[in-house]
């Protein structure tokens, strides 16, 4: 406990185990970055994977209630979304026909866009719309139920649109609120214009 009890030789020591901690930190962390980039970078090549491999078997279809089931199995694998419906335009009369992930058509409670006011809305906008609670009134007694059915608390739409055609929507759904991020809204477009490509070639 005297004075000079650290000698410059203990004092070395300790100031090369501190560096050497310092540098062990350091690579640690540059480790895990490198990691977690790698494990980023993996992410996005299956995605890319999958997304062209929607679009090569897309595009071999002619047959709408295929196109749709192919569409729902992408959106819900590469998107993480619950479970998704797609709404598409039919006929002169505006009648949706709807396609979820059971891969059923509504065919006996036909629908059509003068009876929803979203739908009304989304087909002048042309845009993407995010319900955070759709526990409000669709102005559909039957949109309403189908939704309560499939225990939907949140939904995302995406126009299936060409230039401005509207033929439809998709509907990515979740069973909490979830607000889906900017670049997954980008990448269910690119799906939705794949998908809208599919339906014109087969109409």
């Amino acid at each position: 406990n005297g004075e000079g009890y650290f000698s410059p030789e203990l004092v070395h020591l300790v100031e090369s185990f501190a560096t050497q901690a310092a540098i062990a930190l350091t690579n640690a962390d540059l480790y895990e970055e490198s990691s977690n980039r790698l494990q980023e970078l993996d992410e996005k090549t299956k995605k890319l994977d999958w997304l062209n491999q929607y679009s090569v078997e897309v595009n071999k279809t002619l047959d709408i209630e295929n196109i749709a089931l192919l569409t729902i199995e992408t959106l819900t694998n590469l998107l993480s979304c619950d479970q998704a419906s797609i709404f598409l335009l039919s006929g002169k009369d505006e009648v949706i026909d709807i396609y979820q992930n059971l891969f059923t058509k509504n065919l006996t409670n036909k629908i059509t866009i003068f009876e929803v006011p979203i739908f009304q809305q989304l087909i002048q906008t042309k845009g993407t719309y995010y319900m955070s609670d759709i526990s409000s009134d669709f102005g559909s007694e039957f949109l309403n139920e189908y939704f309560s059915k499939r225990g939907t608390i949140s939904i995302q739409f995406v126009p299936l649109r060409h230039q401005e055609d509207v033929y439809g929507w998709i509907g990515m759904e979740c069973k909490t609120t979830r607000k889906f991020l900017h670049d997954e809204v980008d990448l269910a477009l690119t799906i939705a214009n794949h998908t809208t490509l599919a339906i014109r070639n087969a109409s």
